[in-house]
């Protein structure tokens, strides 16, 4: 399975030629927007997401590709931005990351990290992966 992330920093819906030559099974986009809320022609190159954000223009986005299942897992961010945990195929757990700095917080872009991962310890098993921008460097 190829998997790809990416900050498109915005307009994915300009871009998307470019990120279907990599031949991608999942894509993990960051600061898309959400392809609901977007023209059509984004909508059905969308096709099988999930997607969250706090501004219909740029969230972060999980795309399947190749008849490949995906579902919310739902974990709550209790106010952490931006997590989304998915099931891809019935049996990978991937978390999907963008952090940035929410206000009011204490925490912050590698804090929230560390916090969702402290908050969900428990739900992390043998098949998961973690990937995106986390917006951190040393």
């Amino acid at each position: 399975m190829r998997i790809v992330t990416w900050n498109c920093a915005g307009a994915l819906r300009r871009k998307t030629a470019a990120i279907d030559a990599l031949g991608a099974d999942i894509l993990v986009i960051q600061e898309c927007e959400n392809p609901a809320a977007s023209d059509s022609a984004y909508a059905d190159w969308a096709g099988n997401y999930v997607w969250t954000g706090a501004i219909k223009h740029k969230g972060i986005g999980v795309f399947a590709r190749n008849g490949i299942a995906i579902e919310t897992l739902g974990w709550d961010g209790d106010g952490l931005a931006h997590f989304l945990p998915v099931r891809i195929g019935g049996r990978l757990d991937l978390l999907a990351v963008w952090t940035q700095p929410v206000v009011p917080s204490t925490y912050s872009y590698i804090g929230q990290f560390w916090q969702y991962l402290q908050r969900h310890r428990a739900a992390f098993e043998s098949d998961s992966l973690i990937c995106g921008d986390f917006n951190s460097n040393a």
